[in-house]
């Protein structure tokens, strides 16, 4: 959650609330407070990342090289920038790089939390868009006997993205011919 606010103070009772749920125990701000202590002290020396405590809460500041998911935005933004701009090679790179960063789903032990959840969802969106994109690059490059597997696979998952289903038509019609 302190993450996921980026930057900005969540309340100690948000905290408290997204750890226990509606059955804190009674030692809740304690317990947080130990929590904290520990997560300052897992940052170490010239840490990227501070947690200070605020009025009634507490403050996460990350530089965003830091965190992943920030990166793979990032990242996907460029892809797409390149893949516009008619370089098809090096958006298929950089959208593969931030593919790499993908290690599953987001959050998934708080994914019960509004914002983790609102977070999840559009980064599940931008991941199948920048497979998309990296699909729509490596068919530019004539890569299209490399990917059709995996196309065939992403229809089957997302079988409503019109994109992905209008790469495989396109390559179909291309064997036909």
């Amino acid at each position: 959650l302190l993450l996921v606010a980026n930057g900005r103070p969540v309340r100690a009772d948000t905290l408290v609330d997204a750890v226990w749920g509606e059955s804190p125990p009674c030692s809740a701000i304690g317990t947080l407070q130990s929590y904290v202590s520990r997560m300052r002290r897992g940052f170490g020396e010239g840490a990227e990342a501070s947690l200070e405590h605020v009025e009634g809460g507490y403050r996460l500041t990350v530089e965003p090289a830091a965190v992943d998911a920030w990166r793979f935005e990032r990242m996907v933004s460029s892809g797409r920038a390149l893949l516009d701009g008619g370089d098809p090679a090096a958006a298929s790179a950089v959208l593969l790089e931030a593919e790499a960063l993908w290690r599953g789903p987001v959050l998934p032990e708080v994914v019960d939390v509004e914002d983790v959840r609102s977070l999840a969802v559009r980064l599940e969106e931008r991941r199948v868009t920048a497979i998309e994109d990296r699909m729509t690059a490596e068919l530019a490059l004539g890569h299209h006997s490399a990917v059709i597997g995996e196309l065939t696979a992403l229809v089957e998952a997302h079988p409503l993205r019109e994109g992905l289903r209008a790469h495989v038509e396109r390559l179909v019609a291309e064997a036909r011919a």
